[in-house]
C-alpha cells in the first residue's frame, strides 16, 4: 500500500453519512481481511497520518474510509457490516477501534477525527461489533463513548438508539451511568424516552 493514499470526494448511494471525502485504501487482495490489514496499516499512528498526509487538514481531519475492490469502491459502512460477519476478523477491527479511542484520549477529542461533522471515526466499527457480539464488545462501546466528544455528535445518539433494545437490564444501567457521568451524555439520554 502506498504511504499516503489519495483523499477523494465520494458519495455512497443511500447513505447521507457517507457523502464527502474518503481516504481510498488499496488492499493487496480483494478480501475483507486484506482491506482490514490496509486499514490497520494506515491507522498505526493516526497523529502522524494527520500531520503528514498532504491532503488532510491536521486541524480538522474529516474523512471516511473507502476500499478499492474488484466491484468498485466499497464504503465504510458496507465494509464494517461485512467484516463483523467473520468472527476471526472482529479482533482486528477491535484494534482499529482502540486506536481511534486512544487518539481521542491523547488529544482530548480535539480536533477529533470525524467521518462527517456529526459522526466520529470508528462509529460504524463499534456499532457493528456490538451488534455482532454485544457481551464481548459492549465494554468497548462504553470506552468509546467516554472518549468521543458527546456534546457535538449525533451519531452516538443513533448508535445508542440502535443497540439499547439489545442490552440486558444491567447493561442498560451501565450505559445510563456512563452517559450521566460523561460530558454531553445528557443529550443522548433522550433516546431512552423514545
Amino acid at each position: 500500500m502506498e504511504k499516503y493514499p489519495k483523499l477523494q470526494e465520494t458519495t455512497f448511494v443511500g447513505d447521507l453519512w457517507e457523502a464527502g471525502q474518503h481516504l481510498v485504501l488499496k488492499p493487496k487482495e480483494d478480501t475483507d481481511s486484506s482491506c482490514l490489514e490496509a486499514l490497520l496499516e494506515i491507522t498505526e499512528n493516526l497523529g502522524e497520518l494527520f500531520e503528514n498526509h498532504p491532503d488532510i487538514d491536521e486541524d480538522e481531519p474529516w474523512f471516511g474510509w473507502a476500499f478499492e475492490r474488484a466491484s468498485g469502491l466499497q464504503g465504510e459502512i458496507a465494509f464494517m457490516e461485512s467484516v463483523v460477519k467473520t468472527p476471526d476478523l472482529r479482533s482486528k477491527l477491535e484494534v482499529y477501534v482502540k486506536r481511534v479511542i486512544n487518539y481521542f484520549k491523547e488529544t482530548d477529542a480535539y480536533p477529533g477525527f470525524y467521518v462527517h461533522e456529526e459522526k466520529e471515526a470508528a462509529s460504524d466499527a463499534i456499532l457493528n461489533l456490538v451488534k455482532a457480539d454485544k457481551d464481548k464488545y459492549f465494554p468497548l462501546f462504553l470506552e468509546y463513548l467516554k472518549a468521543v466528544d458527546l456534546e457535538h455528535t449525533v451519531a452516538q445518539s443513533d448508535n445508542v438508539h440502535i443497540i439499547k433494545d439489545m442490552l440486558s437490564e444491567a447493561q442498560v444501567i451501565e450505559l445510563v451511568e456512563v452517559l450521566e457521568s460523561t460530558s454531553g451524555g445528557e443529550y443522548i439520554l433522550d433516546v431512552f424516552s423514545i
